[in-house]
Parts: structure tokens; C-alpha cells; sequence
């Protein structure tokens, strides 16, 4: 229902006009690929670490029917891949939220391109077998996996469960997590219930502390576990995202690793 907000599909009317397609956004690449003899789509795909949905966002058009040798395709995203505010600004807004300031912009752009780039809606490790004894609680919902979906990485059943009820009040998602991969409008959707609900109000933060938002996020591993270098990389984003945006304010690195 993301390509027609609103519709009520009970109440349709003859003449009434809805979309039925649409046309992703152009994105720079990254990394190519060469096709061989023997490669279908799936296999690339595989090989290098993303999901055949991904290569195909990465890919727009591609016919995996009729693959060629010697075809270029493209299996990482490049600095394009980075959001822009104007898209940004559309899928917050979409999504039910107030317009957000240029700050609340650059922080959360900061902590998701790390996370997939905006290109990647899976956790890549966890691509192959699900992450299987990972994430795991006593409530999970049979036969689902709670690895890291949507732009911020979701992860946990009781996550997935308080997202769906707060944006749906059902339990789509805890039942059917997939849906966050799959589905652009709830990848955004849930990333900004999770910085909301679980960010913006945490110590630190409303102060302008880039690494109390690191901390909300990923603090086990990024600030206090072996990881301490990818929340040393969000601060260098952060710096280039502020320099971009002409926000000329000293960068406060405080709250996670120091």
C-alpha cells in the first residue's frame, strides 16, 4: 500500500486514479562485476555477500533470464547510495512524522550508512542461514529470525513486536519479519520508530553527544566490545555530513568509547 497511502481499498470509485509502479531512485555503484559463463544473478549475488533483492535494486531493469557473458553489473553501492535530505525528508514525512531539522537529518544518516549504506535492508552476515542462534529469545514467533532488517538494522523480537504495535497496531512484523527487507516504506518507517523510541531520548543525546546516539544503538559492541573502530567511523561521517550541510558546530565524539 506504499505507492498509494490512504487508499482505502473498500471504498474504491470508478475513474479513480492509482499507481501501480514505482520507479526507484538512481544510484551511483560502488564495486562492478563481469558476468562469466555459469553465472546467473542469484549465484553473483551470493558470492559477493548481498541478496538477490538487493542486486536487483542495485541493478534496475536487469533481466536475470537472459544474462550475458561479459555483462557488467553492479554488486555494491557507492557514495551515491547515501540518502539525500530531499529523500530523507519525503520518507520521514511519509511516514507520519513532524519535518525533521537539519541536525536530526545528519545524525541519523551518520548512524545508518554504516549499517547498509541505504543500499543493503538485510544484515549481510546473517544472509546465508539467518544468523541461527542469534538474536534469540524465549518469545520469538515460530520459525522467524529477528537479524538486522531495515535502514537501522533491527534486531530482537521484542523490537519487531513494539514496532508493529506502535506503527500498525497489529503484529505484522513479529509474525512476518521480512517485511522490513522487503518493503521500503516499513524499513523507513521502522528505523525512525527506533530512533525515536530508543535514540532521541537517551542521555546525551538532545545534548549533541554523537557517541551517546552510537551508545543507543549499538553500544555493546561498538562502544564497550571489540568494535569501537565502526563507532570511530561513524564519527568521521558525521564530521563530512556536517561540513556538506554548512553546519558549522564543534562535533561533540563524547558518550560511547570515551
Amino acid at each position: 500500500m506504499r505507492l498509494n497511502p490512504g487508499l482505502n481499498c473498500q471504498l474504491l470509485s470508478i475513474g479513480k486514479q492509482i499507481c501501480i509502479k514505482s520507479t526507484p531512485p538512481i544510484r551511483s555503484c560502488g564495486k562492478y562485476y563481469t558476468v562469466k559463463p555459469g553465472d546467473y544473478c542469484f549465484m553473483i549475488a551470493q558470492n559477493n555477500g548481498i541478496s538477490l533483492i538487493d542486486f536487483n535494486n542495485l541493478n534496475s531493469g536487469i533481466n536475470c533470464n537472459s544474462l550475458k557473458v561479459g555483462q557488467t553489473v553492479c554488486i555494491a553501492g557507492g557514495s551515491g547510495s547515501l540518502v539525500t535530505k530531499d529523500e530523507f525528508l519525503k520518507a520521514v514525512v511519509s511516514s507520519g512524522y513532524k519535518t525533521p531539522r537539519d541536525d536530526q537529518y545528519v545524525n541519523f544518516v551518520s548512524k545508518a550508512a554504516p549499517d547498509g549504506g541505504f543500499v543493503y535492508l538485510s544484515e549481510i552476515a546473517c544472509l546465508q542461514n539467518g544468523c541461527a542462534g542469534s538474536y534469540v529469545t524465549a518469545d520469538d514467533y515460530p520459525g522467524q529470525k529477528y537479524y538486522g532488517r531495515g535502514y537501522i538494522q533491527l534486531t530482537w523480537s521484542y523490537n519487531y513486536k513494539a514496532a508493529s504495535q506502535d506503527l500498525y497496531n497489529d503484529l505484522r512484523l513479529y509474525t512476518n519479519a521480512n517485511q522490513v527487507a522487503l518493503d521500503d516504506g516499513i524499513s523507513w518507517a521502522v528505523s525512525f520508530w527506533y530512533w525515536k523510541k530508543k535514540v532521541h531520548s537517551r542521555p546525551g543525546v538532545s545534548s549533541g553527544q554523537f557517541g551517546a546516539t552510537t551508545n543507543a544503538i549499538n553500544g555493546a559492541l561498538e562502544c564497550s566490545g571489540p568494535f569501537t573502530s565502526k563507532a570511530r567511523q561513524r564519527f568521521e561521517i558525521y564530521k563530512k555530513v556536517l561540513v556538506a550541510f554548512s553546519i558549522f558546530e564543534g562535533p561533540i565524539e563524547n558518550g560511547c568509547y570515551n
